[in-house]
């Protein structure tokens, strides 16, 4: 299974010391053809910060209307944004957060038992700096422990393009 990494905008309202668009020329990154979704099981829509810059809905329904293999779209989205911007993702079958600071702990554990989150059956939890440990998370979650990266290095089986 190939996952589409879609970057959505570059633009992010954070200055995350090893952000992995500050490592990239994002001039380089290809722009995404009918070929790389025809290659995928799954999108993700990232960006910069998908969520306030991009309308993640209309884009989700587009790729699944357009490409009715693509099993899910999810979104990767900060707490802090995801939890302003909720009602803006009914199309949306699962949310990867990103856990960065301590504004997105207090965002993350305002919204991890909201029922539109909670319905969904595959929302992980990336955690930076062990802000919320493991036995933190809830139940529903995949907990996935991150370190910063000096130098960005994309999971093997992603594509990672730009709409």
């Amino acid at each position: 299974m190939k996952t589409l990494h879609l970057m959505t905008t570059s633009i992010c309202d954070r200055d995350c010391p090893n952000c992995c668009n500050k490592q990239m020329n994002l001039n380089r990154v290809k722009y995404a053809s009918r070929d790389d979704f025809m290659k995928c099981d799954v999108v993700c829509i990232t960006g910069g910060e998908p969520i306030l810059y991009s309308n993640v809905n209309e884009i989700a329904k587009k790729i699944k209307t357009n490409y009715p293999h693509i099993n899910r779209v999810y979104v990767y989205a900060n707490a802090f944004e995801l939890l302003r911007g909720l009602d803006k993702t009914d199309s949306i079958d699962g949310f990867s957060v990103s856990i960065k600071c301590l504004p997105d702990v207090a965002a993350f554990r305002a919204l991890e038992n909201d029922p539109r989150i909670s319905a969904l059956n595959s929302n992980k939890l990336y955690v930076f700096d062990r802000l919320i440990k493991e036995d933190e998370a809830p139940r529903g979650w995949e907990y996935v422990e991150r370190e910063w990266q000096e130098k960005f290095k994309p999971a093997k089986n992603c594509i990672f393009r730009k709409i």
